[in-house]
């Protein structure tokens, strides 16, 4: 016999979910960053650097 996902059976349950996941990956990263912050500037400048090299093209 074949199950529905949850996902399925409510895309609200799913959407309620994404936010979670999200909130608990915006926590994380926030957290990483207060303890690492020299690290997290210095990839934001790099990552800034990328960018601008890729829309200057």
């Amino acid at each position: 016999m074949h199950t529905v996902p949850k996902q399925q059976e409510n895309p609200e349950l799913a959407i309620v979910e994404l936010r979670e996941r999200a909130q608990e990956l915006e926590k994380r990263t926030r957290t990483w960053i207060r303890a690492n912050p020299t690290t997290a500037l210095v990839g934001a400048v790099a990552l800034g650097f990328v960018v601008g090299r890729l829309v200057m093209r």
